[in-house]
């Protein structure tokens, strides 16, 4: 039997939902791709702005405008991804794609059913830090030996009204990364441990001055930690290290309320470690002084340890093509996807989805 290719229209006019802090990034990297990008977002309506502003109405009945990009509130992903599916755009999400799996479900029947493009941003999988950190993980192996632990750290800066605002608890804001990070080295999670006691610990320190509706949760959700196991996929190309019927232990540490932003993962083996870190720069968007703010992206690196050599850089760079602008590429010449290829893209997904409920029930036990 053939495959039957769905060839979409080039998308040189798009529409972004969302124009807070990752929409207006979405905006740039579009731009910069040469599309023309009109602007879906009510306080932006009210001023005075050079963005092509549209209804959501509008946009829907636009025949131009080929593709829809979702940066809003998670909570509203499924309902305005079915809307713009059903009137026949391609859909990019914002991370997470929903909040249920089975909200997840109705859109892959939705984009197979209509011959659609969806896709997630999982801006990360395009960076060529994570290329360089792949190669390198498998290139190593006989210098370090058996792979024993990966230890994640995603800490940023948000002021206590953010994340009070936020509809989704900080695990579901970051684990996402991690888990499609890990699915895509073919690592795959099991038992899933919170540690409680430096998650209460860091929370009593923490002083809640706002009117918020939900200062408590605001305050235990700002930094959690857990742990789990990882297990390698059966004759994984990429883990040649570890055997099957063994594990690799993983620590996620993650918090909204880092005085420095930090992103790392820090690979532990039996003679040495592999790094990958970017540490940024809190900028205060007042008064231009280090502080909770906006954030300055500092240098990201891959370094490599082993024991009795000095470390080696692999990847430094503050000047690697935007990863979001790569993503956007490839959801925008998605031509050459055949509708099997997109099918197993919105299975991996799934996993990615089904792995956060699990997370969730280790998370809710107190």
């Amino acid at each position: 039997m053939s495959v039957q290719f769905f060839v979409p229209p080039k998308l040189t006019k798009l529409a972004v939902v969302g124009y807070g802090y990752w929409g207006q990034k979405l905006v740039g990297a579009a731009q910069t791709l040469g599309a023309e990008v009109a602007v879906v977002d009510r306080k932006m309506m009210v001023l005075s702005s050079p963005l092509i502003l549209k209804t959501w109405a509008a946009v829907l009945k636009d025949p131009e405008i080929r593709g829809i990009i979702i940066a809003t509130p998670e909570k509203t992903h499924a309902s305005l991804a079915i809307a713009a599916l059903q009137a026949g755009k391609a859909v990019l999400i914002e991370k997470p794609a929903t909040t249920k799996t089975s909200d997840w479900k109705i859109l892959m029947k939705l984009a197979a059913k209509n011959h659609l493009p969806l896709m997630v941003d999982y801006t990360f999988l395009s960076s060529r830090a994570f290329e360089v950190w792949q190669n390198w993980q498998t290139e190593a192996a006989p210098q370090l030996g058996k792979w024993r632990s990966l230890t994640a750290v995603r800490h940023s800066s948000l002021s206590v009204e953010k994340i009070a605002d936020k509809e989704i608890p900080i695990w579901w804001d970051m684990a996402i990364h991690d888990f499609y990070l890990l699915r895509s080295l073919n690592l795959h999670c099991q038992n899933y441990q919170r540690l409680d006691q430096q998650v209460l610990a860091h929370a009593s320190k923490l002083k809640i001055t706002t009117t918020a509706k939900n200062p408590v949760v605001a305050m235990i959700n700002s930094r959690v930690k857990f742990q789990t196991q990882l297990w390698p996929q059966l004759q994984s190309a990429q883990i040649p290290t570890t055997a099957p019927n063994s594990s690799i232990k993983f620590v996620a540490d993650y918090s909204w309320t880092a005085t420095t932003p930090v992103r790392s993962w820090r690979a532990e083996f039996d003679h040495g470690e592999l790094i990958w870190e970017r540490v940024s720069t809190a900028i205060s968007t007042a008064t231009g002084q280090t502080g909770i703010g906006q954030i300055k992206p500092s240098q990201e690196k891959i370094e490599l340890r082993v024991k009795n050599q000095s470390p080696r850089c692999l990847f430094c760079s503050d000047t690697q093509p935007s990863p979001l602008e790569t993503l956007l590429k490839t959801w925008a010449s998605s031509a050459d996807w055949s509708q099997l290829r997109w099918q197993k893209y919105w299975a991996e997904i799934t996993i990615d989805m089904e792995n956060l409920e699990q997370l969730d029930k280790a998370m809710m036990r107190f």
